[in-house]
């Protein structure tokens, strides 16, 4: 097993440093008590994604496996998707929209800014066998983007990161806590 993160860890670390950023993946358990004297020992995983380039980054969750399409079609297909009546392009190219001040932590519309040098920690429970195993997939469903990859013409949101920090909509926090079910819910209903 622990060959296998390793070999995992090293693929990734490869291919994700030709993008500028290093995630690394650590596990954890830690005991909660849930009855009077009822302890139970709960399983934890941990993607720490770390900013090597110089300029700005953006994190999101992605319904699609970021293995299967280019990295500029997988973009496009996020910000540009329909959650409801929103999308995520509508934060620039739509000045009558009204937000509230508000963290959104749900996998749709999840975005994350990092800085150079900065990290991110995604924080996952493994309270299954069956999540256990979606827990090895998350780097798949995980987009991160360059700065300079919002002015391709093909996506053409060359304002997207400002008005991101505008509309107070980036994610504010170093880590999110995220349940594992909710992860695989949103992969699941793409």
């Amino acid at each position: 097993m622990r060959k296998l993160i390793v070999i995992l860890w090293m693929f990734f670390s490869y291919c994700t440093a030709i993008l500028g950023q290093d995630i690394r993946i650590s596990e954890a358990s830690y005991c909660v008590m849930e009855q009077e004297h009822e302890i139970r020992k709960i399983q934890s995983s941990c993607y720490t994604i770390h900013n090597n380039d110089t300029s700005r980054m953006v994190l999101f969750f992605i319904e699609d496996d970021n293995t299967t399409m280019s990295h500029s079609d997988i973009l496009k297909r996020k910000v540009f998707r329909r959650y409801g009546d929103f999308s995520l392009s509508m934060l620039e190219c739509d000045p009558n929209i009204i937000i509230e001040d508000t963290c959104y932590i749900v996998p749709e519309l999840f975005v994350k800014i990092l800085n150079p040098c900065e990290s991110f920690n995604i924080i996952v429970e493994q309270k299954t066998s069956q999540a256990k195993s979606f827990i090895k997939e998350i780097p798949k469903h995980l987009l991160i983007c360059k700065e300079t990859d919002f002015k391709d013409s093909q996506i053409g949101l060359c304002r997207f990161l400002s008005s991101l920090k505008e509309w107070n909509f980036d994610y504010p926090y170093s880590y999110i806590v995220i349940d594992v079910d909710v992860l695989h819910s949103f992969v699941q209903n793409k």
